[in-house]
């Protein structure tokens, strides 16, 4: 992820930089190397100031998401949490995926508390694929359930795929028994 706050920086630089040049020729100065010096620098000095308030975001999120908890039911265990974005067209909401013996629950960021924005008993899930993202993050997990088609986003989405759906085999052959 640290990649992708470079190239926004990088690229925010390179439009200050390339916009004060073509500021400067389009008000009819003419391009010597004090003016290119100075638009370069002024590039450079906004592309390391949108890194560094980037980089200030992504640490306050990520406090934030870290505070984020679940309740458990009775003869319920947590199997695996991690960040998470949940798609919901055309929104999305940054926060924490759990997944417990039971079921899957999403909870996003709100001041003070978190929301369980989603949250489906593991055998109402009926289907879980991999799709391609547009965004940044790569690959996003698509669970298909009974009422509903949901999107997330989440660190290593192949993992969560496979836990998933041996949670949901484990669930299945419980209930069978």
């Amino acid at each position: 992820m640290q990649n992708s706050d470079i190239k926004i920086g990088l690229i925010v630089g390179l439009i200050i930089m390339i916009s004060t040049i073509v500021f400067q020729l389009i008000i009819g100065f003419t391009i010597n190397l004090e003016i290119l010096f100075y638009s370069v620098l002024f590039g450079f000095f906004f592309g390391v100031l949108s890194f560094i308030l980037i980089k200030l975001a992504k640490l306050n999120q990520e406090r934030l998401i870290s505070q984020i908890t679940v309740d458990l039911d009775e003869e319920e265990s947590l199997i695996i949490e991690g960040a998470a974005q949940y798609h919901i067209e055309p929104n999305i909401y940054r926060g924490k995926l759990f997944l417990t013996s039971n079921r899957l629950i999403f909870k996003t960021i709100k001041p003070k508390h978190s929301v369980a924005l989603y949250n489906n008993s593991l055998k109402n899930l009926k289907g879980i694929s991999l799709k391609r993202n547009l965004s940044l993050h790569g690959k996003c997990l698509e669970i298909d359930s009974d009422l509903d088609h949901n999107k997330f986003s989440v660190d290593y989405p192949n993992d969560w795929k496979g836990i998933i759906e041996n949670q949901i085999k484990q669930t299945q052959h419980a209930n069978v028994e």
